[in-house]
């Protein structure tokens, strides 16, 4: 585990898009993409409402922590909405440390402070214990088509 006094929690920035992506190879496949396709991507997920919170190393400036937040307004529950966690991945060298914890904590808050019902995920087997011990439980079941 690597010290963290040098970590920033914050929202993720153009600057960062390279060093993100990197960071998102250690949760699933990131294929490269030009700095053009990364500001395009981004901005469609700004237009969107996407937020992605990041603790970015201060000192070089990498991004070692993320994850993103959709907010989904419901024609049920009174119109209140959901909030999506998704991609939530922290750089090996860090994890034990507690970033992980809060990512989520802070996109929980954002999501309780946009008037939202509930907050849902989609885990790993492995990382349900992790969770779980943030308060989420399993439900029901996810259903998947790839295209």
């Amino acid at each position: 585990m690597t010290d963290i006094v040098d970590l920033e929690l914050r929202v993720l920035e153009e600057s960062d898009l390279s060093s993100h992506l990197e960071l998102l190879g250690h949760l699933t496949e990131a294929p490269p993409l030009s700095g053009v396709e990364l500001a395009n991507i981004a901005d469609m997920r700004r237009r969107a409402g996407i937020v992605t919170k990041v603790f970015c190393h201060q000192p070089t400036g990498g991004i070692v922590g993320s994850a993103s937040l959709m907010i989904q307004p419901k024609f049920t529950r009174g119109g209140r909405a959901v909030g999506h966690i998704e991609d939530v991945v922290v750089d090996p060298s860090y994890r034990g440390a507690g970033l992980g914890k809060a990512l989520i904590m802070d996109l929980c808050e954002i999501s309780r402070s946009k008037g939202c019902y509930k907050v849902i995920l989609d885990s790993s087997e492995k990382s349900l214990p992790f969770y779980e011990k943030l308060g989420f439980r399993a439900h029901e079941r996810q259903m998947r088509l790839d295209l």
